[in-house]
């Protein structure tokens, strides 16, 4: 049974490479960025890649602490905000987890650059001081080539800090 799927991925992959698919040749890293804001108000956090070429597809999973922060949607990011590519979000404010899937259904992949796949958008609901991690679950994380092949990569964690509100400001009378 494994000789027979290493055969076929073989083939798939020759097939790919032969059609004009390549495999990134830096190291990639899927990031989630750190943010900060007042309670009540809302955070978008990108999730970035910072060596896109070859990207056609992924899919993450993101932990947060479901009493500091409530996901309200999940947005297309910079580098897939097109019609050819299709976002897929599952959403769970009880258990605190984010799962997001998109693939680029035209089969070309991302060119090149750096920049995000998605974007998370929260609304806190912490007290000023608390901090929700934003953390990837390793098992859930996948980067695909256009061929579905996986692409290896590294992840970085992010927070959203829960600040203050901003003072008041009193103007003085003459």
């Amino acid at each position: 049974m494994f000789t027979k799927k290493l055969y076929w991925y073989y083939l798939v992959m020759v097939a790919g490479l032969a059609a004009g698919a390549s495999l990134p040749a830096e190291a990639v890293t899927l990031s989630v960025e750190s943010k900060s804001g007042a309670s009540g108000t809302s955070v978008s956090v990108p999730v970035k890649v910072d060596q896109a070429s070859g990207i056609g597809g992924y899919q993450f999973n993101i932990a947060f602490d479901p009493a500091i922060l409530s996901c309200t949607a999940v947005q297309k990011g910079t580098l897939t905000n097109n019609s050819s590519w299709n976002l897929t979000p599952n959403i769970d404010n009880t258990g605190g987890t984010v799962f997001v899937s998109g693939m680029d259904m035209s089969f070309t992949g991302l060119s090149s650059g750096s920049g995000s796949l998605a974007i998370l958008v929260f609304t806190i609901t912490g007290s000023p001081g608390q901090i929700s991690p934003l953390s990837f679950n390793g098992g859930d994380c996948y980067l695909f080539d256009t061929m579905g092949g996986d692409i290896a990569f590294t992840t970085t964690n992010g927070q959203v800090t829960v600040a203050a509100p901003p003072s008041p400001t009193i103007a003085k009378s003459t």
